[in-house]
């Protein structure tokens, strides 16, 4: 069974792993290329930036879970046709 509390940790460590390498790929970079001319500019960009593991991350885990177990379905549906040649009559006349 799954702890919990180990669950919520492996979490939050994952989260602040995360911001941590985008905080420092972001002061690297602009320590190498000189991007942003001002200290805020990159203050601004890496905060900006460690918003993306908060959710958005954990949002794109979730579809691949669930896209994980779909792959395996033998049929998609079926794709509805719709008659456009009247429609396109009208829009010329």
């Amino acid at each position: 069974m799954l702890n919990p509390v180990f669950a919520l940790l492996f979490f939050m460590i994952s989260i602040l792993w995360g911001m941590w390498l985008n905080t420092a790929a972001v002061t690297l970079d602009n320590f190498v290329q000189h991007k942003y001319e001002s200290l805020f500019d990159s203050y601004k960009i890496a905060i900006l930036g460690s918003f993306e593991y908060i959710g958005y991350r954990q949002l794109v885990a979730v579809e691949r879970l669930i896209s994980t177990f779909q792959v395996t379905r033998t049929h998609w549906g079926k794709a509805e046709r719709k008659d456009l040649t009247n429609e396109d009559k009208n829009k010329c006349d």
